[in-house]
């Protein structure tokens, strides 16, 4: 049986054996965010996985398996739970069960079964799940009359552990099963030769092969709007690695320019490729300080507070720096820095230990006075300004980024109030500007940016 056919009939035996309901992607950005600690230190909506350790701590559970929890959010095979969780111990309902072994088999990650008449309120099982992560791959081509598919699956290593194949499914163990089974060879067809043997052909990983998805790697340099090296910005769903140029399904990357990033990306064929997910790599050695914590620069050393005590970093390699989305060459770091709510990222473009990368955000607080909801702008209390502005203009199109943030959640316009508080960050084409809804209090005047 060919590859097309086989995977056809594998395709028909899921429309009428599974349920299915439509499954809107999210990215793996919007599940860890908020406050990370350790020595990454402090800062608002930032998206990292812990990738070093086994397992990673968020503020509402621990992960076994963070890469494994990474690579299925990033290319939209799962998605999070409402509160934001991945909810690992949750069991696997039948009908999502039944939409990720679809996208998988056809190769299509947009993909969703829309047949809701053969709906099965019930949960899958480790046994199914083995059953058809083999079928994806081929593998039940070439299993003997004495194989079964939860022996085979762990010879792969897809099922890990004691696990039963009566067990239900819970969502941390398929996410695990789905990740083994990506850099699994795919079983492509068999050719049936003139002697009669059955040959067998493997290709590339289900990862690579079948979804045309690729690991990447490297120094995240440019988000739309914002370029550490260049005035010449990514546009919204564009963003750079190492200087080259790809579509990216999300925006929310600011928190990882200057470090180096692990995440996925898609071929596409009449585009650049696709950026699905991103996160902090392991081997990324970027240090994030607070504003707030920065004690003394003095002959291109940062003395800053930690828990541990003070500590010190050299800056003298930095040249240009990133100041609010702003490139400012030959930057001198001073005290003023210590005046603004924000976070100073010291990265290395070659990886040896000495910082030549500086993205600086220096956010400033403005109340809300009035609100224009006809031209979309925000005027401020006390005179404040903005850029020489006493207003704030929410302007989002191709070439101009715009990001509210409001309790670690993005939102629209709509949930700006009078009265609020608002940490804005905006560089000075105004082609970048990030929005935090904030309830703190309002202390001191600000002159602007």
């Amino acid at each position: 049986m060919s590859t097309y056919k086989r995977l056809l009939a594998l395709v028909l035996v899921l429309l009428f054996a599974f349920p299915a309901t439509a499954f809107a992607q999210e990215n793996a950005a919007d599940f860890y965010r908020d406050k990370v600690s350790g020595d990454l230190g402090y800062m608002d909506d930032v998206y990292r996985f812990d990738l070093n350790t086994e397992e990673t701590e968020t503020t509402e559970e621990i992960l076994d398996n963070p890469k494994a929890v990474f690579a299925v959010l990033s290319l939209g095979l799962m998605e999070t739970m409402e509160d934001g969780t991945f909810s690992q111990d949750l069991s696997v309902p039948y009908n999502e069960f039944s939409n990720i072994i679809y996208k998988l088999s056809i190769g299509d990650l947009e993909a969703s079964i829309s047949n809701y008449d053969l709906y099965q309120d019930r949960t899958s099982t480790v046994g199914e799940a083995a059953e058809y992560l083999l079928k994806v791959l081929g593998y039940d081509e070439i299993l003997g009359a004495d194989d079964s598919f939860m022996q085979k699956a762990r010879t792969l290593g897809i099922v890990r552990g004691t696990a039963s194949e009566e067990k239900l499914l819970s969502r941390g163990e398929f996410a695990e099963m789905i990740y083994a089974a990506l850099d699994t060879e795919v079983l492509n067809f068999i050719n049936y030769s003139t002697d009669g043997e059955n040959r067998m052909t493997y290709g590339g990983t289900l990862l690579n092969e079948r979804l045309g998805v690729f690991e990447i790697r490297g120094l995240l340099t440019a988000v739309p709007g914002v370029n550490i090296y260049s005035s010449k910005v990514p546009k919204n769903g564009e963003v750079e690695i190492d200087r080259v140029r790809y579509d990216s399904n999300t925006n929310d990357y600011l928190d990882l320019l200057g470090c180096y990033v692990f995440g996925y990306a898609q071929n596409k064929e009449e585009s650049a490729p696709c950026i699905l997910g991103l996160t902090l790599d392991t081997r990324d050695q970027s240090l994030l300080i607070p504003l707030s914590d920065i004690t003394e620069i003095r002959n291109d050393i940062l003395y800053y507070e930690t828990e541990e005590g003070e500590k010190k970093v050299s800056v003298a390699e930095v040249r240009n720096a990133l100041y609010n989305g702003n490139v400012k060459e030959n930057f001198v770091f001073s005290t003023d820095l210590m005046e603004h709510d924000g976070e100073l990222l010291l990265g290395t473009s070659t990886r040896n230990g000495e910082y030549d990368i500086a993205v600086i955000i220096a956010r400033n607080n403005y109340r809300v006075r009035f609100i224009s909801k006809t031209d979309q702008k925000v005027f401020f209390s006390e005179n404040l300004k903005l850029n020489g502005n006493e207003f704030l203009e929410i302007k989002e199109d191709k070439n101009n980024f715009v990001r509210i943030v409001k309790n670690g959640r993005a939102v629209g316009f709509e949930e700006i109030k009078v009265g609020d508080v608002l940490s804005v960050v905006q560089n000075e084409s105004g082609t970048y500007t990030h929005i935090t809804i904030s309830q703190k209090m309002l202390i001191g005047e600000i002159t602007g940016v």
